[in-house]
């Protein structure tokens, strides 16, 4: 959990739904478009498989306090966007 680094030590929301069982899977998963007109999406405990053209990858949160993972680089169309230079 994260509450080591909340406002005096509090439990989060994260650890309340996942103690209290709300959560279909223990995860949060992003969407974001590279079209401006196309609105992204943060799910809390499942995916949206329609949002999903490929393959789907698991990454480790590597600094809990930023919620940090390591990428090596993002592709878009099998190119990479030079996001992680």
């Amino acid at each position: 959990g994260f509450s080591s680094m909340s406002a005096y030590n509090s439990t989060t929301y994260f650890e309340n739904v996942k103690k209290l069982g709300l959560l279909k899977q223990n995860l949060i998963s992003f969407y974001y478009s590279i079209d401006e007109n196309v609105n992204g999406e943060v799910i809390i405990g499942n995916i949206n498989y329609d949002r999903i053209s490929g393959d789907l990858h698991y990454f480790k949160v590597t600094e809990q306090y930023y919620w940090n993972i390591n990428l090596k680089d993002i592709l878009y169309n099998n190119k990479s966007l030079g996001l992680c230079d």
